[in-house]
């Protein structure tokens, strides 16, 4: 049976892998191992979803988000299958392990959040600087993220198995706020119920397992539904793609990180279609660009201002430039209509 936390959780706990850590993995490798890390899909239906929309301050946020996210799911993939057809009291016996697994993690993310003061409303305050000190936001979005996803094994394992348990000794959300990891309950709670008490009541569920959307899937079909109110599917290189070919181009901008989103959306095109069409300064444009790939706004100015022909923005920073050459490759692959 799976073990929780995994090699890749506990070395963000406990080694190399935290991000207050000066021997945390470096923005390059990270950025190289996202694309090539598969996310993780449940192979069971769920009753809750992990609600957690803080910006992404960098490269090495979104690939150990990705980490993070798979090890809980692989986590819940293998405790369900293994339980499917064993007794109460076995299942009763692995609800304690499952509650033992996350119960540690939580208090130990709760303990680097209290010891380094790394509260979530830092990251959403409306003036906030990123760039001013990189490593503690990261790990303000690292940990709790490791306490949201925690918290989501425990409630969606018992509630997978919740007819063999006995009530009494199940937990909610709530109380492993105030009881586990001794704190107050936020306002936003990080876990959400999913629509499968909705389809319930509504009839017999269809879902195929196998088809259930990833995180990288749920944030493209957002990114489409944002994008279709400024015709970017009119757009000559985008139109002429196929469907299927638009949907990846899509997936291409959200699942890759801000640079190459940015060389991207350059690329085909989207700057200029804003200012023509929609009379966009260049303010608004990195305004609209900041919050459709849920990155820093000053980090859609100079990856934007780089591309620029003698732009004086620091292009060791700013690297999107680096990266046009990769994004005409990938855009070049796209099939077109015939």
């Amino acid at each position: 049976m799976a073990m929780y936390p995994s090699g890749d959780v506990h070395e963000i706990l406990y080694g190399t892998y935290n991000p207050l850590s000066e021997d945390c993995l470096s923005e390059e490798f990270c950025a190289q191992q996202f694309t090539m890390t598969e996310t993780v899909v449940p192979q069971f239906d769920p009753y809750y979803s992990i609600r957690y929309s803080h910006p992404e301050t960098s490269r090495r946020v979104k690939y150990l988000k990705k980490r993070i996210h798979n090890a809980a799911i692989e986590y819940l993939n293998s405790q369900i299958q293994d339980l499917s057809d064993h007794n109460r009291k076995e299942i009763a016996y692995a609800m304690m392990t499952v509650r033992r697994h996350t119960v540690s993690v939580l208090q130990r993310a709760t303990e680097i959040i209290t010891e380094n003061n790394l509260i979530l409303d830092a990251l959403d305050a409306k003036n906030t600087i990123f760039a001013t000190n990189p490593v503690y936001y990261e790990a303000i979005h690292i940990f709790n993220y490791i306490v949201a996803t925690a918290m989501y094994i425990f409630v969606e394992f018992q509630e997978q198995f919740k007819e063999y348990l006995s009530p009494e000794k199940m937990m909610t959300i709530e109380e492993l706020y105030t009881i586990e990891m001794k704190v107050a309950v936020p306002e936003n709670l990080p876990i959400v119920k999913s629509d499968r008490q909705e389809r319930i009541i509504n009839g017999p569920s269809t879902i195929d397992v196998q088809k259930i959307k990833s995180p990288i899937e749920i944030d493209t079909d957002t990114f489409i539904d944002t994008v279709k109110d400024f015709t970017f599917f009119d757009m000559p290189m985008v139109a002429k793609l196929t469907e299927e070919a638009k949907y990846r181009l899509a997936y291409l901008i959200v699942s890759n990180d801000g640079p190459y989103s940015i060389a991207m959306l350059y690329h085909i095109g989207y700057y200029s279609h804003l200012e023509r069409f929609y009379h966009f300064n260049k303010g608004q444009c990195h305004d609209h660009v900041s919050k459709l790939l849920k990155i820093e706004r000053r980090s859609c100015i100079g990856n934007r201002n780089v591309l620029n022909p003698g732009s004086k923005e620091d292009k060791l920073k700013y690297t999107s430039w680096k990266l046009m050459d990769d994004v005409k490759k990938d855009y070049d692959n796209l099939p077109l209509k015939n």
